[in-house]
């Protein structure tokens, strides 16, 4: 695979990466923008025949000014008590070449260019680069902004100061990005005794045989053991075009790596999103929880609400009518309506029954909702980015408490209970009515019959009889009516309690098809995570191992 596509990769699984986080789907912000650089970058112009970028890295007042004009051989670098409050990067490079662009967002005014004609460093860029340990921030932020940028870095130390702390955090973190050469500067101060234990802190890190020179800077001071002219030498060997590439190769594909340990992060965290208890499960379990709750809490409120309905339906009419009465002809027609139209609309107004209270409740169990479900992998950033609170449900509950209640008063009772009243109705007037036309009939034929015998005639106990036959036949069917006549209140109750259920239902359909959405889209992110992560994979079992001449001890060798 070529370099475009090794970085094509990269950048696309960092835009994947970055897109989880964006999303909500991850709290970790891993990516630095400066790993999509590379030393390339600074020299677009020259193509294949770049130089090898080499950088002096190092705490303060190790000599990495002084060392840089030695290699120059004229002081092109600000040296002594000026260099820890320095900003500026100096660079030394051969005049033919040019450096195309900085690095995204470096002031051109804290850089400075210094060309030469020693065709020793012809295809070599040396780069002073400020104190890491300075007390100003934006020199560690310069550091960091240029490492993108380096092939090779020179780790410069003084016999003092070959324990930085800051320098080994920064050496472990970028470690895999580049090559290393290291430099116990001013040696005429040292003893053998710090060469060794420097070695042997960097063979704990992962340096096998590291490459450390010993160099004095200073000027008008020499040392039998200065091995300045054996570093110049091995670096000039180094900027080798095919050197030059493998660097370069090796630093993306350590960029890669990286990229695929955080992708590694996500898709870890997409699988565990719904390894222990479906989301859909969850929230249907939790939301009857919550439903349960909310009939038990307004149960009271519905009942008070339905005895309102217990007198007649014309009550609320004739009590508006009373008092309009001593009104006279203040009064119109329109008023009359109006005030009663107002009475009827208070009575059946249910927007109260679903409050704030029941609203807070609401808000109160779906943060709960999110809260466990963040507990089961799911981030609660990704949770909190689906708006569940947004869904209306105040106005869908009231909605159909309003609904249901106006279907209650037109038609109150079951349509069963409704059409065996229509038909008990019936009988209220045909029973009797039966009745009576048959005493009727008798009494009619007794007085025919009476014309000629006079004992047709019906008597005092027919007569008692008959009114006792009318009179059942009319109180059955009254009676009948009254038991099966629908209770408004009790309606009225059934209708507030099928309202909640409703709107809550709607409600839950509205949540349900959000969460439905979201699990889609883990498992389309899990997927493309996957595919993302075996072509990355493809790429790093195929990784070119860098086995120039000399560059032994300049890689690390094993990840920390």
């Amino acid at each position: 695979m070529s370099e475009r596509q090794v970085r094509s990769l990269f950048a696309e699984a960092e835009q994947f990466t970055t897109a989880l986080t964006v999303d909500g789907w991850s709290e970790k912000r891993h990516a630095d923008l400066t790993d999509a650089a590379s030393a390339a970058d600074l020299f677009a112009n020259e193509g294949v025949d770049r130089p090898l970028v080499v950088g002096l890295f190092g705490g303060t007042g190790v000599g990495k000014s002084s060392l840089l004009n030695r290699l120059a051989g004229s002081e092109i670098a600000r040296t002594g008590v000026v260099r820890p409050t320095s900003m500026e990067i100096t660079a030394y490079l051969h005049s033919d070449k040019q450096i195309s662009s900085l690095p995204a967002g470096f002031p051109s005014d804290r850089f400075s260019q210094v060309h030469h004609n020693n065709e020793q460093f012809v295809d070599v860029m040396w780069v002073d680069m400020p104190d890491f340990d300075s007390e100003e921030t934006q020199n560690r932020d310069q550091v960091t902004g240029w490492l993108p940028h380096i092939d090779l870095l020179l780790y410069v130390v003084t016999p003092e100061r070959y324990k930085d702390e800051e320098g080994w955090r920064l050496l472990i973190k970028h470690g895999y990005r580049h090559a290393w050469l290291f430099v116990m500067n001013q040696w005429d101060r040292a003893q053998d005794i710090q060469l060794d234990d420097f070695k042997t802190l960097l063979s704990t890190a992962g340096f096998q045989s590291p490459r450390l020179y010993r160099t004095v800077c200073a000027s008008g001071v020499s040392h039998p053991q200065d091995e300045f002219e054996e570093l110049a030498d091995f670096v000039a060997g180094l900027a080798q075009h095919n050197i030059v590439k493998q660097l370069e190769q090796r630093g993306w594909l350590a960029r890669l790596g990286s990229a695929r340990a955080r992708l590694h992060e996500h898709i870890e965290t997409l699988q565990h999103a719904e390894s222990e208890t479906p989301l859909l499960q969850s929230f249907d379990r939790r939301w009857a929880e919550f439903s349960v709750s909310s009939r038990g809490n307004l149960d009271f409120e519905f009942k008070e609400y339905s005895q309102q309905f217990a007198q007649d339906k014309t009550a609320s009419l004739t009590s508006a009518l009373k008092s309009l009465a001593g009104h006279g002809n203040k009064s119109s027609s329109t008023e009359i309506a109006q005030k009663v139209a107002s009475s009827v609309a208070m009575k059946t107004d249910v927007s109260t029954l679903w409050d704030n209270w029941s609203a807070t409740r609401l808000q109160d169990s779906l943060s709960e909702f999110e809260l466990a479900q963040s507990e089961h992998g799911v981030p609660l950033s990704r949770l909190r980015a689906l708006s569940l609170s947004s869904v209306n449900t105040s106005p869908l509950v009231r909605s159909q408490l309003q609904l249901q209640l106006e279907q209650a008063i037109q038609n109150p009772g079951s349509t069963v209970q409704r059409q065996t009243l229509l038909v008990v109705n019936c009988l209220q007037w045909v029973v009797p009515l039966a009745a009576l036309l048959w005493v009727a009939y008798r009494v009619v034929g007794g007085f025919i019959g009476g014309a000629s015998d006079t004992t047709s005639y019906v008597g005092m106990d027919f007569l008692v009889n008959g009114m006792m036959l009318v009179a059942i036949a009319w109180l059955i069917p009254w009676l009948l009516v009254k038991v099966l006549k629908p209770s408004i209140p009790k309606s009225v109750y059934k209708a507030l309690r099928a309202g909640l259920d409703n709107g809550l239902q709607q409600s839950a359909d509205q949540y349900r098809v959000r969460l439905e959405q979201l699990s889609a889209e883990r498992r389309s992110q899990l997927d493309r995570a996957k595919k993302l992560q075996k072509s990355i994979d493809s790429v790093l079992q195929k990784k070119a191992i860098l086995e120039g001449p000399g560059l032994e001890g300049m890689v690390l060798s094993t990840q920390t």
